[in-house]
């Protein structure tokens, strides 16, 4: 909020695709300093004129003492999180070790990537996080019963994470032994 002079400001956006020239007004000017940007793709940079106006009290015009520019705002759009894809699908006997979860496309996204994963032992109803699985692989060894496992990709830039849908999910599908009833 800009301050000083006769304190009757208006404000004008600018947007520049570099943040040092080519700077242009957006939007209307206005009394308000809250602005919303557009649909971004790409990275911008905005600052804000604050336009000390004229005021005019008992018939006596006061003149404008100015204009300032506030700090140059830099917003970066990342790039869209995507979950890559996996391949493991196996059948296995009940208590057999299972073929690690493969990941048949890495996930992808701005900045640093990692992983979380899950499981479901309903046929994919309910989904339960799998703690310290977190890279783009997993093992998830001696089985009792059907399990099916999914992945997602996060993707933190400058403090902002940004998540993927899911993979499809990876079935490892256990028969169970023989018994006589």
């Amino acid at each position: 909020l800009a301050m000083g002079g006769r304190n009757n400001f208006t404000y004008q956006w600018q947007q520049s695709a570099n943040g040092t020239s080519g700077w242009s007004n957006i939007g209307t000017a206005s009394t308000s300093i809250a602005f919303t940007t557009p649909n971004l793709t790409g990275t911008s940079f905005y600052r804000v004129i604050a336009r000390d106006e004229n005021v005019t009290l008992n018939n006596l015009t006061y003149i404008s003492c100015g204009s300032t520019f506030s700090q140059t705002i830099r917003v970066t759009v990342a790039a869209t999180t995507t979950a890559g894809t996996l391949s493991g699908d196996q059948t296995t006997c009940v208590s057999a070790a299972t073929a690690a979860i493969a990941s048949a496309t890495a996930g992808t996204g701005s900045g640093v990537v990692s992983y979380r994963w899950e499981q479901s032992i309903d046929n994919g109803t309910t989904w339960t996080a799998i703690t310290g699985a977190a890279s783009a692989t997993y093992a998830p060894g001696v089985l009792t019963q059907t399990t099916m496992y999914r992945r997602f990709t996060i993707s933190t830039q400058n403090g902002t994470a940004c998540e993927s849908l899911p993979t499809a999910a990876v079935t490892k599908t256990v028969q169970q032994l023989a018994v006589f009833t």
